[in-house]
């Protein structure tokens, strides 16, 4: 098949369209009562990983994925974020509010790609949408990023830094900086360089460009707009990983510039990204409004915790990072997901390594948790090196209890794909304060054979929406949906 060239602007961020709703609608696969929203004929990309999807407050249902042009592999690989919305039971045309062009969006390896990678979505009670993600500059990913934050301090404040130099390892050679978009040499001086929102690079207001690669790394004839993450910028940014947000007042259609927060990310940190999926805002108790993203980081074999703004995602915070109970422990704690239960308290649900997911709770909207431990009702069946899972508060009763509901593989390893639903039953600790525990009651299974990272939400008619990874080897993301008194078969 032929592959439709995506079309590129730019206002305050990139977006793409690709496919109108008839070409896509008769293209839809079905698979066990499924469909992949994210295909070829949506997104121009063979491999879709890590599925997120979150309910807006108007009913209409926002799904990202990593649109995996390269490979299926993760970073370093030439990955984009696409967008695809569910209104009055019509799918949208798919939209890239992150998207990088140093490469042609042809199928083959490629690690020499700027990259997008794992999006967080969450929306703030005055209604804005936040879509937060991770960011590697060429040729990095995970493997092999650099302990850093990637930014200078200069009299007390902390700015972007920048180096001309082909080596982007060593820190001392980035003699330069961004402030208020102009980039400024060691000594404070502005060059006749600047960048826009998006990172691209200017020189003396004229924009700069790159020739694009094809996936073997050849020229194609193409010019896209140079970028300081890319291999062939003048300035280019510190080997490390980096973490972007960006917000949106209608729905998704336009984006703000993105907002780097390694400013966040302490300097010995390989790694610090997000927990994909859903981020959560409180809605009672004393925190109500906060919004919460689920973060973690490369130390100590991977520790979660939480940034979180309080003004709307004007600014951002960084909470603790979770500790490990001595006696149950999960082994580690990365990609989590949150939930709030009755009171206010805020839960953590997280990925761990002993064949078991963990759980914490946070009294102060997620500063702090308590040490996390196994939930000895949530086997999931792989150990070593775990599986994301996706849980969400469920906005009705179920028998006549508080409920939340959990995907992740039983097993044997990334295989085999449930829905739980948990009841919440409350008790008086030893000390009379109010705690809870989950009775996971219900279990329906999702498919047989191969299940990776999924992402649930609930549906204005309040059934249960998920999308999970299946075979080939997670690229491919299927949709379903399930009503209460199916999941409770």
């Amino acid at each position: 098949m032929k592959k439709k060239v995506l079309a590129l602007f730019l206002s305050s961020v990139f977006s793409f369209s690709v496919f109108s709703n008839l070409a896509f609608a008769s293209t839809q696969n079905n698979d066990s009562g499924g469909q992949q929203i994210f295909n070829e004929q949506s997104t121009g990309s063979s491999y879709h990983r890590i599925p997120a999807m979150y309910t807006l407050a108007d009913g209409t249902v926002f799904a990202t994925i990593d649109a995996r042009f390269g490979s299926e592999a993760d970073s370093p690989n030439n990955i984009d974020i696409a967008l695809m919305t569910l209104k009055d039971n019509v799918w949208s045309e798919a939209t890239f509010p992150y998207y990088f062009g140093d490469y042609s969006n042809d199928s083959g390896r490629t690690s020499n790609s700027a990259s997008f990678i794992d999006t967080n979505i969450v929306q703030g009670l005055d209604g804005k949408i936040h879509l937060t993600v991770d960011v590697f500059p060429a040729g990095y990913g995970y493997p092999n990023a650099k302990a850093g934050s990637g930014y200078k301090t200069i009299n007390g404040e902390k700015y972007l830094a920048l180096t001309t130099s082909k080596d982007t390892i060593n820190f001392n050679n980035f003699n330069y900086y961004i402030k208020d978009n102009k980039i400024f040499d060691e000594q404070g001086n502005a060059t006749e360089y600047s960048v826009d929102g998006y990172f691209n690079l200017y020189k003396n207001g004229e924009q700069l460009k790159v020739k694009q690669k094809n996936p073997n790394g050849s020229y194609n004839g193409k010019e896209v707009p140079m970028n300081i993450f890319y291999k062939d910028s003048i300035f280019k940014v510190f080997s490390t990983s980096y973490m972007w947000t960006i917000s949106s007042e209608d729905g998704g259609k336009t984006w703000s510039d993105p907002m780097c927060l390694n400013y966040l990310k302490r300097d010995n940190e390989r790694f610090m990204g997000t927990g994909p999926g859903r981020g959560f805002t409180i809605t009672e108790g004393e925190y109500k409004g906060r919004i919460l993203v689920p973060i973690y980081d490369s130390e100590d074999g991977e520790r979660s915790g939480v940034i979180y703004s309080d003004d709307n995602g004007k600014t951002w915070s960084r909470g603790n990072r979770v500790t490990l109970s001595q006696q149950d422990s999960p082994g580690k704690a990365s990609e989590a997901q949150l939930i709030q239960l009755p009171d206010g308290t805020v839960r953590m649900y997280a990925r761990g390594s002993a064949g078991y997911i963990g759980y914490a709770d946070s009294f102060d909207g997620g500063v702090t948790f308590e040490p996390l431990k196994q939930d000895k009702g949530l086997p999931y069946g792989h150990n070593g090196s775990g599986c994301m899972i996706s849980v969400i508060n469920y906005s009705q009763k179920v028998d006549g209890k508080d409920a939340i509901i959990l995907s992740s593989p039983e097993g044997p390893n990334r295989n085999n794909g449930i829905i739980r639903v948990g009841l919440i039953d409350e008790y008086k600790d030893s000390e009379g304060k109010t705690r809870y525990n989950v009775d996971w009651k219900y279990k329906e299974q999702v498919n047989s054979g191969e299940f990776q990272y999924s992402c649930l939400t609930e549906l204005p008619n309040n059934d249960i929406a998920i999308m999970y990874e299946t075979a080939p080897r997670g690229s491919k993301s299927i949709y379903k949906t399930y009503t209460l008194e199916q999941l409770k078969n």
